[in-house]
């Protein structure tokens, strides 16, 4: 065995705080575990929209948006406003869908009659999910929404 002496490395911040190396070390691994903290092994997000024109927080508030920019600038809110996604728990579960499909739906409304597209166009209605017993019986996007589109909530 060789007899020598321990050498200990002293770190000083900007504030005259040291550091020993065995607390230099430590510290070291206390921001790599609080920096990987929520990280998830998942792929992340790419938001097939991305790269679209929106408007201004101003002109959304004072309705001054024009329709096409309204979709674009709604579909990419986080662009504009801090955002959280909402993740999926491990093992998420698809609804089934219903035996029978609503994609067919006509009625009238105000003597007025209506088939499912034309009453999304009409109303400008972006997305449609309606669930029947626990089933999806109509799943209906537009504006070049799908269902990988993020959307704002109020």
């Amino acid at each position: 065995m060789v007899a020598g002496r321990v050498s200990v490395v002293v770190l000083s911040d900007a504030n005259g705080l040291r550091f020993t190396g065995f607390r230099a070390c430590l510290l070291g691994v206390l921001v790599t575990a609080v920096s990987c903290v929520g990280q998830s092994s998942r792929a992340p997000y790419i938001n097939p929209h991305g790269a679209d024109s929106i408007g201004t927080v101003r002109a959304m508030y004072n309705g001054a948006l024009s329709p096409a920019l309204a979709v674009t600038t709604f579909r990419n809110i986080d662009r504009l406003f801090p955002t959280r996604t909402v993740e999926h728990g491990p093992t998420p579960h698809p609804l089934p869908l219903a035996e029978t499909s609503l994609s067919d739906v006509r009625f009238t409304w105000k003597a007025e009659s209506f088939t499912l597209d034309s009453y999304m166009a009409a109303n400008r209605v972006s997305g449609l999910l309606v669930l029947k017993n626990g089933r999806v019986a109509l799943e209906r996007y537009a504006f070049g929404n799908g269902p990988r589109t993020r959307w704002m909530s109020m």
